[in-house]
């Protein structure tokens, strides 16, 4: 996953305090990696059913990612900016700096969690 999703090593991880999260986001689950992705019948599949095949399914090829996503749901249209959703700063309890980021970045990286995210834990990846 590193290599794929940051940059080779040289991004970062966020762990999240789950149940603080789920305040602000709504909920999520377990991504199921399928054979063949579940047809959509837009017709005849209610929203929710729709909204699930669409976002909790992928293709056995991605299983290695064991993915848990989030998903926040509303009963009217909604602006970007409600699609935004602001997050207090304790609900960041983790950050995982990649092995192969460079000196200054995580540098950049601490200074800014010690200010903004005091309560974090920071890991340097080997």
């Amino acid at each position: 996953m590193w290599c794929k999703y940051a940059n080779n090593h040289q991004g970062i991880c966020i762990g999240f305090d789950t149940s603080l999260l789920f305040k602000y986001v709504g909920g999520g689950g377990k991504v199921q990696y399928v054979k063949e992705l579940p047809p959509i019948d837009f017709a005849k599949d209610d929203f929710k059913s729709k909204h699930t095949k669409n976002i909790f399914y992928k293709e056995e090829k991605w299983s290695f990612e064991k993915e848990y996503r989030l998903h926040k749901m509303w009963n009217h249209n909604v602006t970007n900016d409600e699609r935004n959703i602001e997050l207090p700063n304790n609900c960041i309890v983790k950050i995982i700096l990649g092995k192969n980021m460079t000196l200054h970045m995580k540098d950049e990286i601490k200074k800014l969690a010690k200010t903004k995210y005091p309560n974090a834990e920071i890991i340097e990846n080997n």
